[in-house]
């Protein structure tokens, strides 16, 4: 998903893709290009997601890299920049949004909490969002999946018109769909709602065509 977004002239943290432990035990990887990702950088496993599963956010050098891809050794690895989002009237501007069959619902996503609340459609014409829903649209052609979630931060910039709006957490083909009356972190159970019936209109419908 990586090299296809860059393709697709979609923004991603500058990232370096490390080879399974299993397939490679020494790693490939110098300080030199450590010091392009900065510090505190992000290391977290390719295709084991969910929930922040395997992922460390405050990573600051080699050994970290080597200790941690050793929990799912069997799956590639990401070193990520740290990306710092824009901070617009107390709130981080970091998103998460689900894509299903279609239809696109943006959610604040305090990436330090884990807290929803929903983007309401006054927000979203007031702080210039609309952009989210067409990065969401490329992300639904790219991965061919119709039901997943994309975290997208709006990153620091020195003036609002310069931000940019950056994917990531690329594509969680198993949304986590705990509600708050079951977590803190949980989606608003509005939104869930929302998502529940766009899914049973959509099998309503597949249903009926055969």
């Amino acid at each position: 998903m990586h090299l296809e977004f860059i393709s697709a002239g979609l923004h991603v943290p500058f990232s370096i893709i490390i080879s399974p432990y299993v397939d490679a035990e020494d790693l490939e990887l110098t300080l030199e290009d450590l010091a392009h990702l900065g510090r505190p950088f992000i290391i977290k496993p390719a295709n084991t997601t969910g929930g922040g599963i395997g992922v460390v956010t405050g990573a600051e050098s080699l050994l970290d890299v080597l200790n941690t891809r050793k929990e799912f050794e069997e799956d590639k690895y990401l070193i990520q920049e740290k990306i710092y989002p824009r901070i617009i009237e107390g709130r981080r501007c970091w998103f998460r949004c689900f894509y299903v069959y279609g239809k696109i619902f943006l959610c604040w996503w305090d990436d330090l909490t884990h807290e929803y609340a929903e983007v309401t459609t006054a927000e979203e014409h007031y702080y210039k969002l609309k952009a989210l829903k067409r990065i969401m649209r490329s992300i639904a052609a790219i991965s061919k999946l119709n039901f997943f979630s994309s975290e997208i931060a709006l990153r620091t910039a020195t003036s609002f018109e310069d931000s940019q709006f950056v994917v990531v957490d690329y594509v969680n083909d198993m949304c986590d769909m705990r509600t708050t009356n079951h977590a803190p972190d949980g989606i608003p159970n509005a939104l869930f709602d929302r998502i529940v019936e766009r899914l049973a209109l959509t099998a309503a419908k597949v249903a009926k065509a055969t």
